[in-house]
């Protein structure tokens, strides 16, 4: 996963900048979260799968962080 800014709006992505260029989130198709191995530390994850103008791609964080990691969906 490549590391990407992401504009949130009603607690959900709507924008990101993927490889230098700004795309916007069409529709976001499903959100989930997951709780890492908490006994190592691991914090939940929160997922995001969007569709774009250039595709599918999921978004994910670290829940209480700010860094956002993306890929597109094959």
């Amino acid at each position: 996963m490549r590391r990407v800014r992401v504009l949130m709006q009603d607690e959900r992505p709507c924008e990101f900048q993927w490889k230098r260029r700004r795309v916007t989130v069409e529709s976001c198709v499903d959100y989930w979260s997951e709780q890492g191995r908490w006994w190592d530390g691991e914090k939940r994850r929160l997922f995001f799968l969007v569709q774009t103008e250039r595709g599918l791609f999921l978004l994910c964080r670290n829940a209480g962080e700010e860094v956002w990691y993306g890929k597109p969906v094959q």
